[in-house]
């Protein structure tokens, strides 16, 4: 016998499956023909099956129409899995019905006029040994010859299909090397497969959910392995995507092209549910592969082409124009070109992504990228590599960028930037670790290392350190408009105090970011030896700033600001309403003078003075929070002193009176405030000063919500030449208060103060003095002023701090005490009072 040629053998395997759904129940119809019994006739049928398959063959009912044109049908086929599959039974069917033409027999053609095939279910698997339950056994004993025999004829026979019908059916593939499973449902399937004529098919299957239309064309079933060129045309279309795949089949030996166009990537999301993919539109691929058999011998041609797609998912303002990734071959380097638009600027991009080998299913990578992008005078690169590329996990990069212009981000000059960027993935919904960071603009420089979190709520943390910090030309490079090219950049200059509101109030109705602390989280530590802030130098700044669920707390703040050593702490809770804002300050010795300055006003004190601040209030603007602020100010200050430029408004004569000899400014021993604050309202609990003129006491409140003031002052001015003691009322809008002196007291401080100038004060006078100020303090008594001990106490709140160590004022002068001879003419005691009061 002649055996048949290896690969003839090798091409068998196809025709089998046919031959289970097709030409077993011809072989039926022919049975049936001779002995025109169906029942007896499938114990013979199975027995044949069993023989050809070495597997199990049942059928549960056999039926058998006779005419020219025979029907057999077959219910409840099954056959058997091989030992150790995954399921009992490779194919089953519920129904399976052949109508054959008799008179094409003459002709030597078996024509098949149809085949219903109703709920098919067929598995192909792979074992853990990569062997396909495809593969039939023939029981051992078997002479090969007669199969060649059979084989023989059968090349003899034309063969043809006139209708093919599939319907309720279902296919499956489960590997036990990878674990990949996937089952295909086909609810509607039809082919022809004339005798003389191309097979045609056309149908519908649901792949994980989603219907794909199937069209395909090929040669025909008599030229199918034969040494004419069998071509092959398919087409799938699914989620709006199609899928062309056109080739030959030369023998064992194929080849073919194939393509696929995607409007819109995201619609395939649930045909490939574990892979991330991205928010890409009008997407193109094409390749060209060939083999023998089962196996690819090369895969070329590899391209991908992506058009205008918005990714301002990834990145709001980043939407890509254009994009090209080319391979000659699996091995070869991926190329990449291509465009983005970042805040609408143009970046073109080129470089290099691995080779399509890493990208391939079951490839475990890494993929190694060198990227390249530039335009509008930007230059950035990313090199290193993804670790698992298909899902977009392991993404580790060395990133560098630098910008001749940062116009586009809102910023004047050059910057750059460098550090490793590492997302766990999938891509960035994974979030982005950032490590090595090094930044610098003209006005800043940062170091440090920052973790982003992708979610539900965004998180920022990690440490910051700024070597260089420059507030004032960063707000000047945020806000101020481009100079002429020819004209030399201004200096940045101090900032100046904002104009009063057009609505007179002093406290600014500025809205406060709370709403900003509802969408993200934060735990940020920040550092700088020096930070240049209105024209000052603030050095060793440090802040942590926690942010979570809408509640934030900067704390600890500290710095060496111009004035002085600060400590702070801020805290601002969003989920409340409305919001509350607290804010806590204190320092050992803040230098009044320097604070003064950077606010933009003339000095009231001079000298060092602790600082104890803890405010609280409720509202989403600085106005509304003031108006509800609650807590306590204090303020303690010793051996300090009053500008004497401060005094150089009133007349000369009081000039003379009051201020000490010299140029120099004037003492003050001690300065006391200690005001706890309820809804908006600062009551003056503790007010005392001492110095060089005197004494001066006060109590009263000071409404931050009304921009109010209704404060009493006592004073005691105590020089070498006078002596003056009267209350001083202060009332009205911050912005135009009134100050008077109740009729009374003006009078007993007249008179004491012209009484303090005569040589023998005059009795009567002196009565009529004690009977007006006892009038002016009736129903409280004469107020005492205290003193410094007691006054720094209660505004230190306790706290330890420094004692007073220069002198106070002098005591008044005594009536005893005459005026020499020939000194200069004495002051008018009612100039001194308006001159003092400004009346």
């Amino acid at each position: 016998m002649i055996k048949p040629p290896p690969h003839h053998r090798r091409r068998r395997w196809p025709w089998i499956v046919l031959a289970l759904v097709i030409g077993l129940p011809a072989l039926a119809l022919g049975a049936a023909l001779l002995l025109l019994d169906a029942e007896s006739l499938r114990p013979r049928l199975v027995a044949a099956v069993e023989r050809a398959t070495g597997r199990d063959f049942t059928v549960g009912e056999m039926r058998l129409a006779l005419s020219l044109v025979p029907t057999v049908e077959l219910r409840d086929v099954a056959l058997s899995n091989p030992e150790g599959a995954s399921r009992p039974n490779m194919l089953t069917a519920r129904r399976v019905q052949v109508q054959a033409a008799l008179l094409p027999l003459l002709s030597r053609e078996i024509r098949i006029s149809r085949i219903e095939l109703e709920q098919p279910d067929l598995l192909l698997e792979v074992d853990a040994q990569g062997r396909g339950n495809w593969q039939f056994t023939r029981p051992a004993g078997e002479p090969a010859s007669g199969q060649a025999a059979q084989d023989a004829a059968g090349r003899d026979l034309a063969f043809g299909i006139d209708a093919l019908q599939v319907a309720d059916g279902r296919v499956g593939w489960r590997d036990a090397r990878s674990g990949l499973a996937e089952t295909v449902q086909i609810p509607r399937l039809e082919a022809t497969a004339p005798l003389r004529g191309g097979v045609t098919a056309e149908g519908q299957v649901v792949l994980r959910g989603q219907d794909v239309a199937l069209r395909a064309e090929t040669g025909g079933l008599a030229a199918f392995g034969g040494s004419q060129p069998w071509p092959v045309q398919a087409t799938l279309g699914v989620a709006g995507a199609e899928a062309q795949v056109n080739g030959t089949l030369n023998g064992q030996a194929w080849t073919g092209t194939a393509e696929a166009s995607v409007p819109d990537l995201a619609r395939l999301s649930a045909l490939l549910p574990n892979a991330a993919l991205p928010p890409l539109r009008n997407v193109v691929a094409s390749a060209a592969a060939s083999g023998t058999g089962g196996a690819v011998s090369e895969i070329r041609d590899l391209k991908l082409v992506v058009g205008e797609s918005d990714l301002a998912t990834l990145r709001p303002g980043l939407a890509l124009r254009r994009a090209e990734l080319a391979a000659p071959g699996l091995e070869a380097p991926i190329a990449l070109t291509g465009a983005v638009v970042l805040d609408g600027q143009v970046l073109n991009l080129s470089g290099t992504a691995g080779t399509p080998a890493l990208l391939l299913a079951g490839a475990s990578g890494p993929l190694p990228l060198d990227l390249r992008a530039e335009g509008a005078g930007i230059t950035a690169t990313a090199e290193g590599r993804i670790a698992q590329p298909r899902e977009l996990r392991g993404i580790n990069l060395a990133v560098t960028a630098q910008a001749a212009d940062l116009a586009p981000f809102g910023l004047r000059g050059e910057g750059r930037f460098a550090g490793q960027v590492a997302m766990p993935g999938p891509g960035i919904a994974g979030g982005v670790r950032i490590t090595g960071l090094n930044a610098a603009i003209p006005a800043a420089e940062m170091r440090g290392d920052l973790t982003l979190a992708a979610g539900a709520r965004r998180a920022i943390s990690g440490t910051l350190a700024f070597p260089r910090l420059d507030l004032d030309a960063l707000a000047a490079a945020r806000t101020a408009p481009a100079a002429p090219a020819s004209a030399p950049a201004a200096p940045a200059s101090p900032a100046t105090p904002a104009p009063a509101a057009a609505d007179n109030r002093v406290i600014p109705a500025t809205p406060l970011p709370f709403a900003m602390l509802r969408d993200f989280d934060a735990d940020l530590r920040l550092s700088a030896p020096s930070v240049t802030y209105v024209g000052q130098a603030w050095r060793q700044v440090s802040a942590r700033l926690a942010v979570e669920g809408g509640n934030a707390r900067l704390a600890p703040f500290s710095a060496q600001t111009p004035a002085g050593p600060v400590t702070l702490e801020v805290q601002a809770d969003a989920r409340q309403d409305p919001p509350r804002l607290r804010v806590v300050a204190r320092s050992p010795g803040i230098d009044l003078a320097a604070l003064s300055r950077a606010a933009g006003r003339d000095p009231l004190l001079l000298g060092r003075a602790q600082i104890d601040a803890d405010l609280a209030g409720r509202g989403d603007n600085l106005r509304a929070v003031a108006a509800s602020a609650a807590g306590h100010l204090g303020v303690a200050l010793v051996d300090g002193a009053v500008p004497r430029s401060l005094l150089r408004a009133l007349p000369q004569q009081v000039l003379g009176a009051v201020l000490p000899g010299g140029d120099g400014d004037i003492p003050l021993r001690c300065f006391a405030l200690r005001a706890p604050a309820a809804e908006g309202q600062l009551r003056l609990e503790t007010l005392y000063a001492e110095g060089a003129l005197g004494r001066l006491g006060g109590s009263g409140v000071i409404d931050m919500g009304e921009e109010t003031l209704a404060v009493r002052l006592l004073t005691d001015l105590r020089t070498a030449r006078v002596a003056l003691r009267a209350p001083v009322n202060i009332a009205g809008r911050w912005t135009n208060p009134r100050v008077g002196v109740e009729p009374a007291a003006a009078a007993a401080a007249g008179l004491g103060a012209f009484l303090s100038q005569q040589e023998t004060p005059d009795r009567s006078l002196q009565a009529l003095a004690e009977i007006l100020g006892g009038a002016a303090n009736r129903g409280g008594g004469q107020q005492a002023l205290g003193s410094c001990e007691p006054a720094l106490a209660a505004a230190r709140g306790g706290a330890a701090g420094p004692a007073p160590t220069v002198a106070g004022a002098p005591e008044a002068p005594a009536a005893s005490q005459a005026a020499p001879s020939g000194e200069r003419e004495r002051p008018n005691p009612a100039d001194l009072l308006r001159g003092l009061l400004g009346r």
